[in-house]
């Protein structure tokens, strides 16, 4: 049996639905699993009215509680807000605009990779580290792939998972593809290998399914997410969740 299935794992979740969308057909059949999500905090100013249509973090962790319930695993939330809710000393939005949250990290977030990391350290213990790798290059999934990093020199037993759905050969509406080599060049890393673990679509249809406002936004519907996942299983060569060994 696979070490991701028979030791204790750790997910590290950048948003409220990204362990699931990526690391969902594991979830679902491992029997001792923590998801800790690091932005998941509400909003400390009024959003913007460009941004009053997204769900906002408190519907989101319901979403996630009844995911998190359909999987059988723990969770944690840190109390982190999303990028688009983190705002500079004076008042300003790090990332005024949406594109901007695909790109470099601003200067004033660069202390919450320690942040994370510090948080992580004490419940890694014993576990295997699932972390993202930031394909698609989200600045929060790049917070959490450089505290990878860091989780690993530290002397963790860590694995990178990719992030759906930007690595899907057909995305969907909202995002644009990305691949993980280009993922890997950003952080720096080569990939020495990766494991793959079969999963149960159907399953994990069904936990992704608990997150609707973001299967709204990503997709437009259910059918349309079944759609997406088949063509990277498709280019995976079947229904599996592959995770990445990386070297720095």
């Amino acid at each position: 049996m696979s070490a991701l299935l028979s030791q204790p794992i750790l997910v590290l979740s950048p948003h409220l639905d990204d362990a699931v969308l990526s690391c969902g057909g594991l979830l679902a059949q491992h029997q001792n699993a923590l998801v800790i999500t690091a932005f998941s905090a509400d909003p400390p100013h009024e959003r913007p009215p460009l941004l009053s249509k997204l769900a906002m973090p408190s519907l989101r962790r319901d979403e996630d509680a009844k995911a998190m319930m359909r999987v059988g695993a723990q969770r944690q939330y840190l109390d982190i807000p999303d990028a688009i809710d983190r705002r500079n000393l004076a008042g300003e939005r790090l990332y005024p605009r949406l594109a901007g949250l695909f790109g470099v990290v601003a200067r004033e977030d660069a202390p919450l990779r320690d942040q994370i990391t510090q948080a992580v350290t004490p419940l890694a213990e014993g576990r295997l580290l699932l972390v993202p790798m930031a394909v698609g290059a989200h600045v929060d999934h790049q917070l959490c792939a450089h505290a990878g990093r860091k989780l690993q020199s530290a002397g963790h037993d860590v694995l990178f998972y990719e992030d759906a759905p930007y690595v899907y050969p057909n995305p969907g509406k909202a995002v644009q593809g990305d691949s993980v080599m280009r993922a890997a060049g950003r952080l720096r890393a080569r990939v020495q290998g990766f494991e793959d673990v079969p999963i149960d679509d159907i399953a994990k249809s069904q936990a992704v399914a608990c997150y609707a406002s973001q299967v709204l936004d990503l997709f437009g519907d259910m059918a349309s997410y079944s759609v997406a996942i088949q063509s990277h299983f498709e280019a995976l060569g079947g229904e599996i969740e592959r995770f990445y060994h990386l070297r720095f």
